[in-house]
């Protein structure tokens, strides 16, 4: 059954239940689960297609007199322990600096983990120094 859109429903204090009502609540809660982002799971021969998280954020870097910066991002609680999120970063340079990588690793270890990890930004071409700040947007998906 294709959910028709979305519709709010408010509910007056001590206000009768009519099916109208309910049909409309059921409907959205079908519209909700055809619309809701999906996502798989497969790391380290862990699949899962439930409980999945994205989280997203920027890495900022101030301008530096050497080519290398370097930075943590910490997850806090929000993926489970022994987790090994997938992470992409990339970067967005402001004018003039326009050669600049970034890597990533775990906190202390290859691979990221429900902790966070490590981005490395690094200088690359003619460029001698990264010379205005960048910003390192990232994305994580995990459990």
């Amino acid at each position: 059954m294709t959910a028709t859109p979305y519709q709010p429903i408010q509910w007056s204090n001590q206000e009768p239940l009519f099916k109208d009502k309910l049909n409309q609540m059921t409907n959205n809660d079908q519209w909700l689960f055809e619309n809701m982002p999906k996502l798989y799971y497969n790391v380290s021969g862990i699949k899962r297609s439930t409980g999945i998280k994205a989280a997203a954020g920027f890495g900022v870097f101030n301008a530096s007199a050497t080519r290398y910066a370097a930075g943590t991002i910490t997850f806090g609680d929000y993926f489970s322990q022994g987790c090994q999120p997938v992470v992409v970063v990339g970067e967005m340079q402001t004018y003039p600096q326009r050669e600049v990588i970034a890597c990533i690793r775990g906190i202390g270890t290859i691979m990221p983990d429900h902790r966070g990890f490590e981005m490395y930004l690094t200088a690359v071409g003619t460029a001698k120094k990264i010379s205005s700040i960048v910003y390192a947007p990232w994305i994580a998906i995990g459990y």
